[in-house]
């Protein structure tokens, strides 16, 4: 089994920096991974852990508390001696840095180990999740990668290699290696994807009307979740599409490349109801968006925002679309904290006829 010794400093330290700088082999991974999985801690291996984890930028965290969350990962690690870690409060915190520095690998070993333990007969499971307001790269043990995205939930069994199935909630973009003809299913609410190698995204957050499956290349099947009956047999470039109020799906051809784009930081609206906007961008700046009117609603919207920040993006619709906008002003709670950002859009009925011409 793939190991870290204390006897080859130099390889411990080359592993680690790669995992940080998000440039670590299939080979590393699985270094990594037994560090967190035996018996008994490596304390060089910490040692080196904690160096890295203190050179963390803490200006990238703003109010994030870097040692004591460290304290935590510590407690836990030796607390595996003892027992199963049932609760983990501080995964979210975890995430945001993960969101930052790229270390899922790190942090989804991190999570394997607190929530298994060797007294367990059943099965456990991996939870990757990502923060609201950013994006979070992932590696699977079978090598396939991908990216969650904001306010998304991966969940896997620790028998992954035995049965190539996955759980999520929210988006992910999933590009999947072919394993002796071993299927690799992406499960939601409503639907399973099967594909055996290939590039695609799901999305499946709960707060949508839809969910939809955008395929980059190779092929995909889709079915039912509850009956398992075939849907829809996608093509590169097209688009599966299922209405959850009315059970009803489509399929259409799109530019998949443009559908995919956030995962590069790109916010793609391709002829969206402005409710469904309204939610992205609620999740990918982790601010509450409330849209004022029915007609505002279900606006048909085209655009496309690239790193920008939320007061330019708010300018740029107030310019190409008939709304109009306001920010409520936050309060200070008595623990000093203050309320979550918030902004009502409203329909600007001087300039709708202007639009719909």
């Amino acid at each position: 089994m793939w190991g870290i010794t204390s006897n080859d400093m130099d390889n411990l330290r080359k592993t680690i920096d790669n995992f940080f700088k998000n440039k670590y082999s299939r080979r590393e991974y699985f270094a990594i991974q037994h560090e967190f999985e035996k018996g008994e801690t490596n304390q060089p291996f910490l040692n080196e852990l904690e160096k890295q984890w203190n050179e963390i930028r803490k200006e990238d965290l703003n109010d994030f508390d870097q040692n004591s969350v460290w304290g935590r990962i510590v407690r836990q690690i030796e607390f595996r001696k003892t027992g199963v870690v049932k609760n983990v409060h501080f995964w979210n915190q975890l995430q945001r840095v993960a969101a930052i520095l790229f270390l899922p690998l790190l942090l989804g070993s991190i999570f394997y180990f607190l929530v298994s333990s060797p007294k367990n007969e059943g099965i456990s499971l991996v939870k990757i999740n990502c923060p609201t307001g950013a994006r979070t790269e992932f590696q699977l043990p079978d090598g396939s990668k991908g990216v969650l995205n904001s306010k998304s939930t991966l969940e896997y069994a620790t028998n992954f290699i035995n049965k190539r199935v996955v759980h999520l909630t929210g988006e992910a973009f999933f590009s999947v290696v072919k394993s002796q003809g071993e299927k690799f299913n992406v499960l939601t609410d409503r639907i399973n994807v099967e594909v055996l190698g290939t590039k695609f995204s799901v999305m499946s957050y709960k707060d949508q009307s839809n969910e939809e499956v955008v395929l980059k290349s190779g092929s995909v099947k889709v079915f039912g979740i509850k009956k398992n009956e075939p849907l829809s047999l996608l093509v590169p470039d097209q688009q599966f599409t299922l209405d959850k109020d009315k059970n009803q799906f489509f399929v259409k051809k799109v530019n998949a490349n443009a559908l995919t784009s956030w995962v590069d930081g790109k916010l793609d609206v391709d002829n969206e109801r402005f409710e469904d906007v309204a939610k992205r961008l609620s999740r990918w700046y982790d601010v509450q968006i409330e849209i004022e009117g029915a007609k505002l609603k279900e606006y048909r919207y085209y655009g496309t925002f690239e790193n920008e920040p939320l007061n330019e993006v708010l300018r740029l619709l107030s310019i190409t679309a008939p709304i109009k906008y306001h920010e409520i002003k936050r309060v200070q709670y008595k623990d000093g904290s203050f309320s979550k950002r918030k902004i009502i859009l409203q329909t600007d009925e001087k300039r709708m006829n202007h639009f719909n011409n």
